[in-house]
């Protein structure tokens, strides 16, 4: 894809945001990072399972005891399942989490932690429940900063960007764009690189023709960004 590698996992695993708004192809797009990490767990709000993995209940994790016993937890069932799971929220919230939304961090921040002591994972989260737009919580926030050294990547999928902290775009190795509609949106990915000014005129997917979006790719620590032409057919379903 376009030249460019994302190291998913493993040895110096890599940081990935991808924004767009919908319909702009950028599910498209994460999904073809999805099924080439080694072993991922994809947090899926929206309980849509896009990639096509077997699916987990996130409270499976949030009941179950903190530390080690939620990393043995991720491995069972990496090893029942297969090396790439899609984990989906519960409804609403129950016991001590009061309101929707303190469920949903709780149970994105329940598989981080696995995620983390297990290692060499790739931890993606569909962020349309909102949990990345404020400061990340704690286990999260381990992905973001000591992740890579020990095999931890991390894929963030926003919508609006512009409600997301600038550190926490800004200091991934790989950010990537499709089409934005809100000039917020257009301004923020434009603190991480000008080039992303171009967002505004990318051409949007073309399901009925099997063609994803036109996108933007920031590699970090370069001057511009590169234009890439959108996955067909099977780039798009790799």
């Amino acid at each position: 894809m376009s030249g460019i590698t994302f190291r998913a996992c493993g040895r110096e695993a890599q940081r990935m945001f991808i924004a767009g708004q919908s319909g702009s192809g950028k599910t498209v797009f994460a999904v073809s990072i999805l099924r080439r990490a080694p072993r991922c767990v994809y947090i899926d709000p929206k309980r849509e399972n896009k990639p096509g993995f077997p699916v987990v209940a996130a409270t499976r994790f949030l009941t179950t005891a903190e530390g080690e016993p939620r990393a043995a937890l991720l491995a069972a069932l990496f090893a029942q399942h297969g090396p790439r799971l899609t984990i989906q929220f519960g409804a609403a919230g129950h016991g001590q989490y009061r309101g929707t939304d303190a469920f949903h961090r709780a149970q994105a921040e329940a598989v981080a932690e696995a995620a983390f002591l297990h290692r060499n994972t790739l931890y993606a989260i569909d962020d349309a429940m909102g949990v990345l737009e404020s400061s990340p919580p704690f286990w999260i926030g381990r992905i973001l900063t000591e992740g890579r050294a020990l095999g931890v990547g991390f894929l963030g999928i926003p919508q609006r960007p512009h409600r997301v902290p600038l550190t926490m775009i800004s200091e991934a190795q790989h950010v990537v764009s499709f089409y934005l509609a809100l000039a917020a949106d257009v301004a923020r990915m434009c603190e991480v690189n000008p080039g992303f000014a171009a967002a505004h005129d990318l051409a949007t997917a073309d399901p009925e023709k099997g063609i994803g979006g036109e996108f933007l790719w920031h590699v970090q620590g370069a001057k511009t960004v590169q234009r890439c032409a959108p996955l067909r057919g099977s780039e798009a379903a790799a």
